[in-house]
């Protein structure tokens, strides 16, 4: 993201609003404008900075990790469900938009288990 921020500033507050207005996802909408996405772009800097392959994987398919191989699958996944609870928290995304087999792999099994879940994280982070 900070490559895109310095290659276009407020972009990311710019693609939110067009993304919220046409109900959009950010990450087709900058596949669409940038040909690639932010994990793509992070993945991409992190090999030529000799990260290890399970970080690279983690950069790569956070937004996908039905994608990733398994043996990063379970990293993948627990950032995955962490962005998804950011969004959530956020209001920028409703329970039914969160992979389920995400879901199920950490025994979420109701909107109102995962919504306990953020409200614990928030409680303890903002302390």
């Amino acid at each position: 993201k900070i490559v895109f921020e310095n290659a276009r500033p407020n972009i990311f507050q710019k693609l939110e609003v067009i993304c919220q207005k046409k109900n959009v996802s950010k990450e087709i909408f900058e596949n669409l404008v940038a040909g690639c996405n932010h994990g793509e772009i992070g993945a991409c800097i992190a090999e030529k900075w000799n990260f290890p392959p399970v970080l690279i994987d983690v950069l790569r398919y956070h937004h996908n990790p039905e994608n990733a191989p398994e043996s990063s699958k379970e990293l993948t996944n627990i950032i995955y469900l962490a962005d998804m609870i950011a969004h959530y928290s956020e209001g920028l995304i409703d329970f039914a938009q969160i992979d389920t087999d995400v879901l199920e792999n950490f025994n979420i099994t109701s909107e109102e288990q995962f919504q306990g879940i953020a409200d614990r994280l928030s409680t303890s982070f903002n302390r």
